[in-house]
C-alpha cells in the first residue's frame, strides 16, 4: 500500500476519532491506509498515543473508573466483557489501572462460555455445603475409597465434578490429608511426594535435568553422525550401558553414576572427557571449567590423531590384502597360459 499525505485537517478529524476510543487500525480504515500512516498523523500535529494496554483493549480510560464502581457493585468480569466488547482479562486490567483488585473466580459467578466443566473445577474451591453434603457419603470403615456405592452418580451430577476429584476430597476428609503416593529418589534415596517429578526428589531434580541433558548431548554428538560437531568426537566409545537406544541401557543410570561418584556440578561447571581415546565411559569423566576443557583441547587433538592413525593403518591393510589377491589371480592366469 503506498504511503499517503494528508492534510492537516484530515489530521486533525484523524486525532479526534482516534481520541473518542478508536484504534488506529480502525481510524486506518476509514482513510484507505495503514495504521503506522494514523500514528505519524496523529504525531505530526502534536497528538499523544495511548499505551499498549490502553491500545490493546480498546476501552477508554476515561471508562476505567466506571468499570471498577461497576465490578465492585456486584457485576462480573464476564458481564463487563460482554458489554464494552473485549476480553474478561483486559476488563480484570481496567480494573487494575482504575485501583481496584479483581477477586478470583468462585463458584457462584456466572461461568463463560469458553469454560469446560474440567477448566472450572480446577478453579473450584469446596465450600462448607459441599463438605457436609459428601461427610453424609463418607465411605464405610474397611470399603474402598474409589468406591461411594450408589450416590457416586448422583454426587458427580448433583456437584457438577468429576469422579476424581470427589474421591480425592473424601479421602481428604477422612484422613486429613491428601492422598500422594511417596516414592524414593533415585538419586539420594530419601523418599518424597511426587507432583510433576517423577524420579527424583525436588533438591536433586536440578542436578539430575543438568546432568541428563548434558549425557542426551554428547550421545548425540558421538553416535549421530549428521550432527555439526561430530568430527571432533567420531570414533569415541560411548557407555552401552547409558546408551538408552539400546536393550538395558538408560540414561537414568549415567546421571546416577555420575552424581554419585563425580558429585554435583559447581556453578560454571560441565562434563568434560579426560581421555578422548577411552571415550564417555565410566571412570572416564569428571566437572570441569570451561577454561580447563580450552587447556584440554591437545588431548582431543591427540586423540583424533590417534583415530586417523588406526583408520589410515586399516586402510593400508585393506589395501595390501587387495594387491596380493590380484598378484595371486595374475600368476594364476600366467600359469595358465603358459600351460596351454
Amino acid at each position: 500500500m503506498a504511503r499517503r499525505r494528508f492534510t492537516d485537517k484530515q489530521r486533525r478529524a484523524m486525532y479526534k476519532k482516534y481520541e473518542k476510543g478508536e484504534t488506529l487500525d480502525e481510524v486506518a480504515k476509514r482513510y484507505d491506509c495503514h495504521g503506522t500512516t494514523v500514528r505519524d498523523s496523529i504525531l505530526a500535529i502534536g497528538g499523544i498515543i495511548r499505551d499498549r494496554w490502553e491500545s490493546s483493549a480498546s476501552v477508554h480510560p476515561s471508562l476505567h473508573l466506571q468499570i471498577r464502581r461497576e465490578y465492585e457493585a456486584g457485576q462480573s468480569t464476564y458481564d463487563l466483557a460482554t458489554k464494552h466488547g473485549v476480553s474478561a482479562r483486559v476488563i480484570g486490567k481496567c480494573i487494575r489501572r482504575a485501583g481496584g483488585k479483581p477477586k478470583r473466580a468462585t463458584p457462584q459467578q456466572e461461568k463463560p462460555r469458553w469454560a469446560t466443566k474440567r477448566n472450572v473445577n480446577r478453579t473450584w474451591q469446596w465450600t462448607e455445603k459441599e463438605d457436609a453434603l459428601l461427610r453424609e457419603h463418607l465411605p464405610l470403615p474397611g470399603t474402598r475409597r474409589s468406591r461411594l456405592g450408589g450416590a457416586s452418580k448422583w454426587l458427580v451430577t448433583h456437584l457438577g465434578r468429576t469422579k476424581s476429584s470427589i474421591d480425592s476430597r473424601i479421602y481428604t476428609l477422612k484422613h486429613g490429608r491428601r492422598l500422594r503416593q511417596v516414592k524414593q529418589c533415585c538419586v539420594c534415596g530419601v523418599g518424597f511426594e511426587p507432583s510433576t517429578i517423577t524420579k527424583c526428589c525436588p533438591e536433586c531434580c536440578p542436578d539430575y535435568r543438568k546432568v541428563a541433558a548434558s549425557v542426551a548431548s554428547h550421545r548425540r554428538i558421538i553416535l549421530d553422525p549428521n550432527k555439526k560437531n561430530h568430527k571432533n568426537y567420531e570414533g569415541m566409545p560411548f557407555y552401552g550401558g547409558w546408551n538408552h537406544k539400546k536393550k538395558g541401557g538408560s540414561t537414568e543410570a549415567a546421571v546416577v553414576w555420575i552424581l554419585t561418584n563425580i558429585g554435583r556440578p559447581k556453578k560454571g561447571e560441565s562434563l568434560n572427557i579426560m581421555d578422548h581415546a577411552k571415550g564417555f565411559v565410566p571412570g572416564n569423566l569428571e566437572w570441569a571449567t570451561a577454561k580447563k576443557q580450552v587447556n584440554n583441547q591437545m588431548f582431543r587433538i591427540i586423540a583424533q590423531q590417534k583415530h586417523l592413525i588406526r583408520q589410515l593403518t586399516a586402510q593400508v591393510v585393506r589395501l595390501e590384502a587387495a594387491a596380493i589377491a590380484v598378484e595371486v589371480r595374475s600368476l594364476k592366469e600366467f600359469r595358465l597360459q603358459k600351460a596351454a
